[in-house]
Formats: structure tokens, C-alpha cells, sequence
């Protein structure tokens, strides 16, 4: 089947994510841009708007297949830009925290975009995923929520197997890793009977 492990594991996630919580949520991903001199790490956006029609979609009972089955294509397409765009080097969060940065340093205080409730927001991530790939057997990964509220996933793809790790604060009132282990099982699952219908031949050749 060819499409790429992590948009299938990342709109997966988000799916979970809207079957826990009844909405997405600004999503923090890291994409590695040793490409570049100097290069460190940006952020993949995973909570896309097909991303959020794809998961609603899923969780309506009077969707037809075909629906589903285009929303969840657009899904896939649209975070495999995101993906590609943002390893070469043309994501926002770099960017803006750099010009953020950059007022910061002029003194003259801060241009009202960037103490906007929804920059605020943007720049929070109540899911913060990393992929972390681990080839020894039995090995665990750590990965841990960066808000109150929020949750860290971490997971490692192989050729049988995905290896997720859920963290969260057992402070918080808002969040549960137990509730989000088990829906991503119960989605994992749906995901599977999903794709065996819909693509019994591999999503290359009918998409």
C-alpha cells in the first residue's frame, strides 16, 4: 500500500484526538531540517482542516462510503504537503518566532499579532507528537505533554508493528493518557476495517 507511515499514524492521532475531546487542537509534530546548515527542527501541522473533515466525516453515521473515503484521501494529500513543505524549509513557526524574536530585540514592544489570543493559541499544543523511530526489540520511547492539559505522543513505526508512547499530566482534569490509549486502539482498529474495504487493492492505485 503506498502511502506514508506518518500522515497515516498523524491523522490518525488527530482523529483520536476529536473522538476524545470533540475537536482538533493546534498540533505540534517535528520535522528534522538537517537538510539545511544549522538546521534544527520546525513544526508539521497535523491539524488540518481536511484533517478535522476527515475525522468529523468518519464520525457520522449517515456519511456515505465514498465521502469517507474522499475525505480521508484529502486528508492524506494535505498533510503530505504540510510534511514536504515544512522539510524544506517552508513552514510558519520558525518564521514567526523568529520575528517575534526579533521585535522582542527592538525594544518597541510587541505588533499586536503576536499577543493575539489565537497567535497565543497557535503556539500552544495541547498534542505534541514526534516520530522516534527505535529498531531495538522491547525498546519503550519517551515523550511527554508540553501543556497542563495536554498530551505527549511519541511513536516508532517498523514493518509489523507501531510502538506509541502517551503521556500526560496527572494533574490535569482535562486530559487522560488511559481514555486516549485506549480510543487510539479502538481507532487503530476502525482505521484497519476502513482501509480493507474501501482499498482492497491499495490506495495507489484508486486514489
Amino acid at each position: 500500500m503506498k502511502i506514508s507511515p506518518d500522515a497515516y499514524i498523524q491523522i490518525v492521532l488527530q482523529w483520536t484526538y476529536y473522538r476524545c475531546h470533540g475537536r482538533l487542537v493546534s498540533t505540534y509534530e517535528s520535522a528534522g531540517l538537517r537538510r539545511f546548515r544549522l538546521g534544527r527542527v520546525d513544526n508539521i501541522r497535523a491539524a488540518t482542516p481536511e484533517a478535522l473533515a476527515w475525522a468529523k466525516v468518519m464520525e457520522d453515521l449517515d456519511a456515505s462510503r465514498i465521502t469517507k473515503k474522499r475525505a480521508f484521501q484529502n486528508a492524506l494529500k494535505k498533510h503530505t504537503t504540510v510534511m514536504t513543505d515544512t522539510l524544506f524549509g517552508y513552514g510558519i513557526d520558525n518564521h514567526m518566532v523568529a520575528l517575534r524574536e526579533l521585535c522582542h530585540l527592538t525594544g518597541k514592544g510587541l505588533p499586536k499579532i503576536f499577543t493575539d489570543t489565537t497567535f497565543n493559541e497557535l503556539f500552544r499544543f495541547p498534542l505534541s507528537t514526534s516520530q522516534v523511530p527505535v529498531n531495538i526489540p522491547k525498546t519503550l520511547i519517551g515523550y511527554g505533554a508540553v501543556v497542563d492539559d495536554g498530551y505527549g505522543c511519541g511513536y516508532s513505526p517498523t514493518n509489523n508493528a507501531i510502538t506509541f508512547t502517551i503521556a500526560s499530566f496527572h494533574s490535569s482534569s482535562k486530559s487522560d493518557s488511559a481514555l486516549f490509549r485506549k480510543t487510539l486502539e479502538i481507532t487503530l482498529d476502525d482505521m484497519k476495517d476502513f482501509l480493507e474495504v474501501e482499498f482492497p487493492h491499495g490506495i495507489e492505485q484508486e486514489s
